[in-house]
This record gives C-alpha cells, sequence and structure tokens, in this order.
C-alpha cells in the first residue's frame, strides 16, 4: 500500500483536523495517544490544497473518507455531523453584519455633532442614511451572504471603507 498522505482527525466529531504528506516514514494507523485523535492513511491522491481538503472532507464510522459537498461559506457554515449536512450560523453572519454596520456608523458620527461643518439639509441626508444603517438587520435577516446586502450609499457619494468581512 503506497501511503501519501497522513491524516489526523477528531475520532468523536469525525472531523479532520490536518493532512500532511506522509515522506518515507510515518506513523501507524489509529490513537495518536493525544485525546480524541487518530490517525489514517490517504492512499489517493490530494489535488489542490491540503487546508481546503481537510475543510470539505470528514471521516465516516468506516474510517473512509467522505466530500462534504460544496460548502456555501465555510466562515458562515459548519459541519453537521448528526444531519450530515452544512449548517448555516445565523448568530455567527449577524455578528459580523452588526459589526460592519457598527463601524460604518461610527465612521460617520461626527455628522450629527453640533459643531459639524454641514448644512441642516446635509445633516438630515446623513441622519437618513445612518437610520438606513440601524435598519439593515430587520431588512435582511434571511440572507446568508454578505454579497446579497445592498449598503446604502453614503450621501454625497463620501467613500466609507470600513469592510470586515
Amino acid at each position: 500500500m503506497n501511503v501519501n498522505y497522513v491524516v489526523t482527525y477528531d475520532s468523536v466529531t469525525r472531523l479532520i483536523l490536518k493532512c500532511e504528506p506522509a515522506g518515507g516514514t510515518y506513523p501507524d494507523e489509529g490513537a495518536t495517544g493525544v485525546e480524541n485523535q487518530a490517525i489514517l492513511h490517504q492512499t489517493d491522491e490530494i489535488e489542490g490544497n491540503l487546508g481546503l481538503w481537510c475543510e470539505t472532507h470528514w471521516v465516516d464510522e468506516g474510517n473512509n473518507f467522505v466530500s462534504k459537498g460544496h460548502c456555501p461559506n465555510i466562515d458562515y457554515w459548519d459541519w453537521d455531523l448528526e444531519t450530515r449536512t452544512w449548517e448555516f450560523q445565523h448568530e455567527r453572519f449577524w455578528n459580523v453584519v452588526r459589526a460592519e454596520r457598527n463601524l460604518r456608523l461610527n465612521r460617520c458620527d461626527w455628522t450629527q455633532f453640533d459643531d459639524a461643518s454641514l448644512t441642516e439639509a446635509q445633516k438630515e441626508e446623513w441622519k437618513n442614511y445612518r437610520q438606513v444603517l440601524r435598519d439593515l438587520p430587520s431588512q435582511y435577516d434571511t440572507i446568508q451572504s454578505m454579497n446579497a446586502i445592498a449598503w446604502p450609499t453614503p450621501p454625497n457619494n463620501e467613500v466609507i471603507e470600513v469592510t470586515i468581512w
């Protein structure tokens, strides 16, 4: 048997922790001595990024490597071993959206100060822009992608660069 990779996985969650080229010598399959970790040998070639392969595969009960299928976005989706499907992490996603929104609000706080060098009409435009930002979570509650959010354009097309995602 030609071993190409040594795969370390969590023996409880069955998730792959790492995959390394086997080299000339490599550890035997089985427990590693570290709690809940085990090793399997991969004899097939893995094309592409090994880290991505680890993220998109898992080890079934028969110690076979199984593809999880396409993950919509690894940042906001987790593999659920029980259902064997990708599960959207709503709270994690909305924490990022709110952080982005809050940064955009913070960048234009100055527009609402009494000493801001803006006309009343300009202040009102900024106030409206800020309200649209505050309303975003209620408008987009069912989305699952940052690209699906139509961020409002600041007054006068002013650039507010804050993107954290």
